[in-house]
């Protein structure tokens, strides 16, 4: 018999997968509140030549790779997210099938 993986990694993952596969971008969202502010207020030039801008673009990229390092090195280091995560790839995402369906073609 199989043994599952724990399931708060599985529930983890799976917030993950789906943030990946909906395009959302997790450590974005505090950044980009502001500029969705500044969007609704301003011309688009206006917009793009906010000094502001970068800094949250800048502060955006760093916050996303704190997270994805952070998430990595977790996952490097505990067999049972590497096997939640496998699961959830053949398993859920049909990571399998998907493949087999290129090559088909």
């Amino acid at each position: 018999m199989t043994e599952l993986p724990n399931k708060a990694v599985v529930a983890t993952a799976t917030t993950a997968f789906s943030s990946l596969r909906s395009g959302r971008f997790f450590p974005a969202v505090p950044h980009f509140y502001w500029n969705w502010q500044q969007a609704a207020s301003n011309s688009k030039e206006q917009f793009a030549n906010s000094p502001d801008l970068n800094s949250e673009l800048t502060n955006t990229i760093i916050g996303a790779l704190d997270a994805h390092t952070l998430m990595s090195t977790q996952a490097s280091n505990s067999p049972s997210i590497q096997k939640g995560l496998k699961n959830i790839l053949l398993d859920h995402a049909k990571l399998w099938e998907a493949l087999r369906g290129n090559l088909e073609k």
